[in-house]
């Protein structure tokens, strides 16, 4: 079946929402599975409705380096797209949430992705697009999102409501200037974004959320 953004995303992601305004932590942990879920495919779950499904269907996956979302100048890629979310999902989920090791950097993923970056993209020019997309290998790029999914689902079940309430540590948001973060102005800007928000509003935005407007841009 089809997936819709309206009928199957928006009521999870509402429900989400009004389970952080009641902190009741397992309707919490609940709906931001359900959400979450929806942002991946994984191979286990063949009848999984979700927003990669579709994508996968409409392009195929060996050429998402070559099919440009219309919005953005420099062009995104698909491929750009999805590395961008997973990154950013990568360090929202480990660095700032759980504070520990990013998927990408205990796995070497950076190599594997044959790739000159490690940030999320915000501030890459048209020559950075350009040397992505000609290099990123995609086959590793699906393994390191379905790494990053499979360790936000650990990490969302050990959420108390003590940490949904709390902000992320000043230490663990320096941390992320310069490899996760690029410090251009284009990018920079993140940090103050995140700092600000409590990890129940993390998990909103940008987990969730963030995933769904890329995406849907994409399949578009």
């Amino acid at each position: 079946m089809e997936f819709k953004v309206n009928q199957d995303y928006n009521p999870s992601f509402r429900n989400l929402k009004s389970a952080l305004k009641d902190k009741d932590i397992e309707l919490i942990k609940k709906h931001a599975h359900e959400v979450h879920e929806m942002a991946h495919h994984f191979p286990d779950k063949p009848n999984h409705k979700n927003m990669m499904s579709p994508l996968m269907e409409k392009y195929n996956p060996s050429i998402w380096n070559q099919q440009y979302t219309k919005k953005y100048e420099p062009k995104r890629s698909i491929a750009f797209m999805i590395y961008h979310t997973t990154r950013i999902e990568d360090i929202n989920m480990n660095t700032l949430i759980a504070k520990r090791e990013q998927v990408f950097f205990e796995n070497n993923i950076q190599e594997k992705l044959n790739i000159p970056y490690s940030d999320t993209g915000n501030a890459w020019n048209d020559e950075d697009m350009e040397k992505f997309n000609s290099s990123i290998n995609i086959n590793e790029l699906l393994k390191y999102r379905l790494l990053v999914a499979n360790r936000s689902k650990q990490i969302i079940d050990t959420l108390t409501l003590d940490e949904i309430k709390r902000k992320p540590d000043d230490e663990d948001i320096n941390r992320l200037k310069g490899t996760s973060v690029s410090e251009d102005e284009g990018a920079i800007w993140l940090l103050d974004y995140w700092k600000n928000k409590t990890i129940g509003q993390l998990l909103l935005m940008p987990l969730t959320r963030h995933q769904a407007f890329h995406l849907n841009e994409c399949i578009q």
